[in-house]
């Protein structure tokens, strides 16, 4: 099978300089009408015309941060509609067993659905992701990443622990020539590994200062198994390996206890939220008001586009709004921005001197009034350029870094091979 070709396509040139004018940029709750001066995919001044020749006359449009989805699955969005599942542990198997199928086409086909995974990301404003084995489709897109070392013990991922010593070397040394992807430490969950394993990511959470996530308390069953296997919650058990911390992405927390949501708030670990994949894999979301109340700091995240269906963070930001009834407002937007930003150690998600220039133009539809509600900006607005690291990868709607028909054509062959498979 010809692997996909995206790394022949260059970013488009704007050298290591930029400057967006005659923009509205969104400044936490307030909105100036100001210029920005990028260098070196910083952002280095913001006010009056610095005089940069690689200028984009943002005239007529709002600038925001991008938005950072904190916990996805590039893989996984060549399965959506082709298979049903009432649970996680059937989509798990159903996946691993076309995953057995495919063979030899398997890459071929997970690289297809990732670079339409990142085709959709950036449509809807995401500049940032973290997901498992992301770095090369990441870097060839412009987008940036937080790219994991996966470990479960599954068909499909076993090797990754069997061939450890060598797989794990090869991965942090590829990552350190990405000026874009970083390493993180990704747990599938602690049913899917043993203690050995455990012990291990804790060494290397240590050795290797990485950030680590994993699927908490996913679901009902899981969590009572690992009670039953270690006599205590899976939130006691990663504290006991010093997993819960700082630099820790706790992913969905459904069956976490108060207990456990005392001890998150303690050592100051971040919780991020996947409503609807949740409400799709039948488990239940926790609350977000519970997790507000406590100080922890919590961000929303799209999960694989096959259980959840919509690469939209603002459309699952709305949905979380609707099962909390809560207003949709410009503090909790922080869930997209400065909150996952936080989570990931990196000085983003709001336009401030010295922050990482992963900015988005929004344009207005005609006859709009803001009213300083960032939401409702943006259900009102079309993303017009994104602008990673000061160099635009969607620039008037127009893909600088991917080939769309190549993206397609690619995607639609590896959706064949997965239809066949089922």
């Amino acid at each position: 099978m010809v692997p996909l070709n995206h790394q022949n396509r260059k970013p488009m040139s704007f050298g290591d300089s930029l400057e967006l004018i005659n923009g509205t940029i969104v400044l936490n709750d307030k909105v100036d009408n100001c210029n920005l001066f990028i260098k070196n995919g910083v952002i280095t001044k913001i006010g009056v015309d610095v005089g940069e020749h690689n200028k984009i006359d943002a005239s007529g449009m709002f600038v925001l941060p991008g938005l950072i989805n904190s916990h996805t699955h590039l893989g996984e969005t060549v399965f959506k509609n082709l298979i049903s599942f009432k649970g996680l542990y059937e989509y798990i198997r159903k996946t691993d067993d076309i995953n057995t199928k495919l063979r030899s086409n398997t890459s071929f086909v997970r690289a297809a659905s990732g670079y339409k995974s990142i085709v959709d990301f950036i449509k809807e404003g995401i500049t940032t992701i973290c997901a498992a084995r992301c770095a090369t489709e990441c870097d060839n897109a412009g987008l940036r990443s937080f790219s994991g070392y996966i470990f479960m013990k599954s068909k499909k991922l076993q090797h990754f622990i069997d061939e450890f010593n060598e797989a794990f070397y090869d991965y942090i040394n590829n990552i350190k020539t990405s000026k874009l992807s970083k390493p993180i430490l990704f747990l599938h969950s602690i049913e899917y590994v043993d203690s050995d394993t455990l012990e291990l990511i804790s060494k290397l959470h240590k050795t290797y200062k990485l950030p680590f996530t994993v699927h908490l308390s996913e679901t009902k069953y899981g969590e009572a198994k690992v009670r039953k296997n270690f006599g205590c919650s899976s939130t006691e058990l990663l504290n006991s390996y010093g997993l819960i911390n700082e630099s820790a992405l706790l992913v969905h927390c459904c069956y976490t206890s108060e207990t456990d949501l005392q001890l998150i708030k303690k050592k100051k670990a971040n919780v991020i939220l996947c409503p609807t994949s949740n409400k799709r894999l039948n488990n239940r979301t926790p609350s977000l008001k519970t997790l507000l109340k406590l100080g922890i700091n919590t961000s929303i995240a799209t999960d694989g586009l096959a259980t959840n269906l919509s690469p939209s963070l603002l459309a699952e930001y709305k949905y979380l709004a609707k099962i909390e009834n809560i207003n949709m407002e410009n503090k909790s937007f922080a869930m997209l921005t400065t909150n996952p930003a936080k989570a990931l150690g990196i000085k983003a998600g709001a336009i401030q001197k010295g922050n990482l220039s992963d900015l988005i133009l929004l344009q207005p539809e005609k006859g709009y009034k803001f009213n300083g509600n960032i939401p409702s900006l943006f259900w009102h607005s079309k993303i017009k350029y994104v602008i990673v690291g000061g160099k635009p990868i969607l620039l008037m709607d127009k893909y600088t870094t991917l080939n769309l028909s190549e993206v397609k054509a690619k995607f639609d062959l590896a959706r064949t091979m997965v239809f066949k498979a089922v």
